[in-house]
């Protein structure tokens, strides 16, 4: 993981493609609550996109997408899990207008003061919460992909 969080592995389980194909589907036709979370998504051929929706109906954190095949009587399922769009245009609004504040800080203080540390503290302030953004949005990815793979392990009788 480097900046961006992003997950990428790969479960096996003795079900044939068929199998669990039909059990993302069935899982995802009720919109099943499994551990507290409501999943959606769908599913094609070879492959499927999930994602977790909020008990208010929006879509939550992480996007699921995974694809199957056979492979020496097991299933082998490749998923990776990332942050969806909405999540990159809210943290990169967040972004903006933090660095926005930054530059008007800094040039501020810089051009009133011409002091060095009052204009340190402000850009102290404007780091720690672009961090705290930061921070914000890769817990909560980190707690919801545990969520998920429990989820797809339990679902599919990986190993």
């Amino acid at each position: 993981m480097k900046f961006i969080p992003f997950q990428k592995y790969t479960l096996y389980t003795r079900l044939s493609t068929a199998d669990v194909k039909q059990r993302l589907q069935q899982s995802l036709a009720f919109r099943s609550k499994w551990f507290g979370v409501t999943y959606d998504g769908e599913i094609e051929r070879d492959a499927f996109t999930i994602f977790q929706v909020s008990s208010l109906g929006f879509p939550g954190w992480p996007d699921i997408s995974g694809r199957f095949s056979a492979a020496d009587r097991k299933t082998s399922i490749d998923i990776s899990i990332k942050l969806p769009k909405l999540a990159f245009i809210l943290g990169g609004t967040a972004l903006a207008f933090l660095l926005v504040c930054f530059a008007g800080i800094l040039w501020s203080n810089w051009s009133r003061t011409h002091s060095l540390r009052s204009t340190a503290i402000g850009a102290l302030f404007i780091a720690v919460a672009l961090a705290l953004v930061y921070s914000a949005i890769t817990v909560n990815f980190l707690i919801a992909s545990a969520r998920s793979k429990k989820f797809l392990r339990r679902l599919l009788e990986a190993e």
